[in-house]
């Protein structure tokens, strides 16, 4: 079965508008995007997605093209709570695999912790898809692409990848985050109560 395609057009050389009755003829309908900005936005098959891809080179039309499965889904949210029953508190009660804070369920923003944006607008797309798969994810919006963040860790995050990938890896475990604090208050108070023997000398 042929994937089906998420197909955006934009002003390029030329004008969507000057465009609009074939871009309409292809199923594609315009989306406002800003006050005088908008896309020309719909789904296809692969080859009706190449013909209209052929057709915006020839118009000089800006166009981007992605499999729907790399594209964030409409119920993402509630496929993270299906698969996902919290750490205590009869799941009420998530942690941010970012930093480790405790949130309570309508807290908890869920992230895609491949970023989306990394297999659909960055230049290394098909290898970052590629390298998806090779962890046996073929859908952005897998069960186990999401995560739960805070609002804070998930805006400062964005599409990042690098550490922020290594620290929502380890982060999933709950525990290496009570021992992460637990040495930090360790360490915390043992160089408190040097530095208040050193000032009582």
């Amino acid at each position: 079965m042929t994937m089906k395609k998420l197909i955006e057009v934009y002003n390029g050389i030329n004008k969507t508008y000057y465009c609009r009755y074939d871009l309409n003829a292809f199923g594609l309908s315009f989306k406002k995007t800003g006050k005088y900005s908008g896309k020309w936005v719909g789904k296809a098959d692969e080859d009706k997605a190449n013909a209209i891809k052929e057709y915006c080179i020839k118009n000089k039309l800006r166009v981007n093209i992605t499999d729907l499965a790399y594209t964030r889904a409409h119920n993402y949210r509630e496929v993270y709570f299906e698969n996902n029953k919290g750490i205590f508190g009869d799941g009420r009660y998530y942690h941010c695999v970012y930093c480790g804070k405790i949130l309570k369920k309508d807290k908890v923003t869920v992230d895609h912790f491949f970023p989306i944006n990394k297999v659909k607008n960055s230049p290394y797309s098909s290898i970052n898809i590629r390298l998806l798969k090779k962890f046996g994810i073929e859908d952005i919006n897998d069960k186990r692409n999401l995560v739960c963040a805070c609002k804070s860790c998930n805006s400062s995050k964005g599409s990042k990848g690098g550490i922020w990938l290594v620290r929502g890896y380890l982060g999933r475990f709950f525990i290496l985050w009570v021992l992460f604090y637990t040495l930090l208050l360790y360490f915390i108070g043992y160089y408190l109560i040097y530095a208040f023997n050193c000032f009582i000398k």
